[in-house]
């Protein structure tokens, strides 16, 4: 089921960073708001070697913005700075990463 707009707070919820952090040996992003809020998405096997594309291309996109945006960040994040080059699994992988934690720091409030 798909929750309305109306289902999330009213105010901007915006994101003051993206991390990366290492549990028990497995990596877990990290989304931060500026109210507190966090949320936390485990990543796959992979994500290790894709940490540049994740640290230089994709988290600096997201921050600073509506995490209640989360579906036009993830569309946008396609087309800031030429990203849409490097189109394919990579780059998707990456960008689900993000959007899994900020679904969970929504998911929260």
């Amino acid at each position: 089921m798909i929750l309305p707009r109306s289902a999330l707070p009213t105010t901007p919820v915006l994101i003051e960073g993206i991390d990366v952090l290492a549990l028990h040996g497995k990596l877990l992003v990290r989304a931060r708001a500026t109210d507190g809020a966090t949320g936390y998405a485990f990543a796959n096997s992979r994500l290790d070697v894709l940490l540049p594309i994740l640290q230089r291309l994709v988290i600096p996109f997201f921050v600073g913005k509506d995490a209640r945006d989360v579906e036009t960040l993830v569309d946008g994040v396609y087309a800031h700075q030429s990203n849409y080059k490097l189109a394919g699994l990579a780059f998707w992988n990456t960008v689900s990463h993000v959007e899994f934690a900020l679904l969970d720091l929504l998911g929260k409030l």
